[in-house]
């Protein structure tokens, strides 16, 4: 109460007991003994005279009934929270369009290869004779069946 925030500082070991005897909580004894004090030592008067230009003020604010908050004042407040709280709902919009568009990129484009190969058939499938004309590797042929043992064992063919 005393100090800084009055201007006015009082001796640092009757600060205390001047607050005391300005909230009126000391005994006629102690108090006498304060007002002796303060009529000797300018600092404490003057913080005295200080402070007590306040304790009208403080009376009239304790006097003062204390305002009640309204029944839906929780409720407005937590509404302001959520509030708060709705920062993401534009990003996570946006995240779920680009993810319908997505999708729908996908299927047009599996719609579109498909029509692709709809327009473009699949050659058939070479016949034999055409394969072996194209791969012309000829195998000598074992007069023996030992000889194909040796002619398998002999090369990679086995691997």
């Amino acid at each position: 109460m005393f100090g800084k925030r009055i201007g006015a500082t009082a001796c640092p070991a009757r600060e205390a007991r001047l607050e005391d005897y300005i909230e009126r909580r000391l005994s006629a004894d102690e108090a006498a003994e304060v007002e002796t004090h303060a009529r000797s030592c300018a600092r404490c008067a003057a913080a005295l005279d200080a402070a007590g230009a306040s304790v009208p003020l403080l009376g009239m604010l304790r006097a003062r009934p204390q305002a009640q908050p309204s029944p839906y004042f929780v409720a407005r407040v937590m509404a302001a929270v959520r509030g708060e709280q709705d920062v993401w709902k534009p990003v996570e919009r946006a995240a779920w369009r680009l993810c319908w568009v997505a999708t729908a990129v996908v299927l047009i484009l599996a719609a579109f290869l498909l029509h692709l190969q709809r327009l473009q058939p699949i050659p058939p499938a070479p016949e034999q004779s055409q394969v072996q004309a194209l791969v012309s590797v000829s195998a000598p042929q074992p007069a023996y069946q030992d000889d194909s043992y040796l002619l398998v064992s002999s090369g990679d063919h086995g691997r």
